[in-house]
């Protein structure tokens, strides 16, 4: 062993320009030098490191054969510890199992509450009456047992909408409900235009309809869908562009 060393120490003398040779011949001079000791081991990857705290556990470790204490004299689950402030009783698990029923009841009758049941509304005249909208435009309608006669803004119907599509849309209620003919209507319009005016006449009549007799006709226009309020409207034309959407071309 002793002559490893000097002939190692010897071609370190002899290889000094050369670096990498240098510390091979250093780190073997190393290795040798330890006095008969083997050389370390290489570890498998498979194999547990070791640990310097004997404390760590690695596998589960039962409370009964482990000791957690931090002398090794106390026992860390004592039965003097096992106090009852912490534990509820019978009577106090009880109340508040009651106090949950009670609370899951009072839930189940907000839920099981019908809404309120629709009423017709007459006037001493014997009229009802309704509201629409439809873009800009706005109607107040009053419909009353007649021979079917209507009039917008004090005018006959006929000159008021000149349109034949747009005196269909208007009666579009009367029509599912079968009662053209039945009803005298006075109808008020103002804003917008003809066809905004049109629809909102339409959702005044529903809506007067509605009034009437719920229990009769409202299932048939609300199944049309002519209870809706029609929310569309035009969109505003914005900075930069030619209209709300249309973009100049570049």
């Amino acid at each position: 062993m002793k002559y490893m060393v000097s002939s190692l120490t010897h071609c370190r003398n002899s290889c000094h320009n050369n670096y990498r040779a240098t510390a091979f011949v250093d780190a073997a001079s190393r290795w040798f030098s330890n006095e008969g000791n083997s050389p370390p081991q290489k570890r498998s990857r498979f194999q547990i490191p070791h640990r310097e705290n004997p404390r760590l556990r690695v596998h589960a470790v039962s409370i009964e054969h482990s000791d957690y204490s931090i002398d090794g004299t106390e026992e860390p689950f004592s039965e003097e510890d096992d106090d009852d402030e912490g534990i509820l009783d019978h009577d106090k698990i009880a109340e508040l199992v009651q106090e949950d029923e009670k609370l899951k009841q009072e839930k189940m009758k907000k839920w099981s509450r019908r809404p309120a049941p629709h009423l017709s509304v007459i006037s001493d005249k014997g009229e009802s009456n309704g509201k629409g909208g439809r873009k800009t435009a706005r109607a107040r309608v009053w419909i009353r047992p007649g021979h079917g006669e209507v009039t917008v803004n004090r005018m006959p119907f006929i000159k008021y909408f000149d349109r034949d599509t747009l005196r269909d849309d208007i009666l579009q209620p009367l029509v599912v409900t079968r009662t053209c003919g039945r009803f005298d209507i006075n109808a008020f319009v103002n804003g917008g235009g003809k066809s905004g005016q049109a629809g909102a006449l339409r959702l005044g009549i529903a809506r007067a309809l509605n009034k009437y007799n719920p229990d009769l006709y409202r299932p048939a226009l609300k199944y049309k869908g002519f209870m809706t309020r029609d929310a569309r409207k035009v969109e505003r034309k914005k900075v930069g562009l030619k209209k709300a959407r249309k973009a100049p071309q570049w």
